[in-house]
């Protein structure tokens, strides 16, 4: 990053005093000067708008936010990866006579005696302020059980194909995998700006402490959880409600896009770039440079 560009930005010294990540005193004038463009700023009573200390540290954060975005994309493949195996198993189970017999639509059960409806439809279910201390537990334990993925599975094919299709959902899931990992690793510039100024207008010694950075990206993240865990609860709680009685131990949801915040699935995508970009920060911050 080219230093003398930057080094020819003057503002007043007031302003380069504002919005400081810590409290410290004002530096004196000196301290801001570039290479050969050292007097451009101080002969109009101003400082540079960024020293030259300040350039080597931007250029550490670009190098750092590099290097674990790479990090947490081969995580999150891998991670990724280890659910597909188990959702693979599962999907081998649905093809064996076994499942096919648990399953035979010509036997009539109550929604909430079937695998799916005993894991959901319970006491705390229609309750809310217990099926958010349930949903919030369940993403540390089992956030997305073999009923639940066998209901999903059967949401879908009976969307879109011919009900008890021979269908390999878990196909469609890695198809799925493939495109949402794009998404992911692609953080827009405009987004990266947007939360690095909110946190610098927030994360300032006026309105905010550092000790409480690493809390934000965690109750974004356990709010993500628990909100996914609510979304399968509710699909469980309106398909009970059209299907009192349903074929076998299968049961149909329907997952639609109101189901999420405001409606729109992509504000969970936005909320993972923010805890990615949040952590870089707080990394950055705690390096001693």
């Amino acid at each position: 990053m080219a230093e003398q560009p930057i080094s020819k930005i003057c503002i007043s010294a007031n302003l380069a005093d504002t919005f400081l990540p810590c409290e410290g005193k004002p530096p004196a004038p000196a301290s801001f000067r570039h290479l050969g463009d050292a007097d451009t700023c101080t002969k109009e009573g101003k400082v540079s708008l960024m020293s030259s200390n300040g350039i080597q540290q931007l250029q550490m954060l670009i190098f750092l936010l590099a290097v674990f975005h790479v990090v947490s994309s081969l995580l999150t493949l891998g991670l990724g990866e280890i659910k597909m195996k188990k959702w693979g198993t599962w999907e081998e189970n649905a093809r064996t006579l076994e499942y096919q017999l648990s399953n035979d639509p010509r036997r009539f059960k109550l929604a909430k005696q079937t695998s799916f409806g005993k894991r959901h439809l319970q006491f705390w279910s229609s309750h809310w302020p217990l099926l958010w201390i349930v949903c919030f537990g369940r993403q540390f334990t089992h956030p997305l059980s073999r009923a639940d993925y066998f209901a999903l599975r059967n949401g879908y094919i009976d969307a879109h194909l011919s009900p008890n299709s021979a269908y390999n959902f878990h196909k469609f899931l890695r198809r799925s995998l493939d495109k949402d990992f794009k998404e992911l690793v692609t953080i827009s510039i405009s987004f990266f700006v947007c939360v690095d100024l909110l946190t610098s207008f927030l994360f300032t010694t006026v309105f905010y402490n550092h000790y409480w950075l690493p809390f934000i990206p965690l109750l974004v993240l356990l709010a993500m959880g628990t909100k996914l865990e609510m979304i399968i609860t509710k699909m469980c709680l309106k398909s009970s409600k059209h299907k009192v009685i349903v074929p076998g131990d299968q049961v149909y949801v329907n997952p639609n896009d109101k189901l999420f915040w405001f409606g729109r699935p992509r504000w969970l995508l936005h909320a993972i770039h923010f805890i990615l970009i949040q952590v870089v920060l707080k990394l950055y911050i705690s390096l001693p440079l």
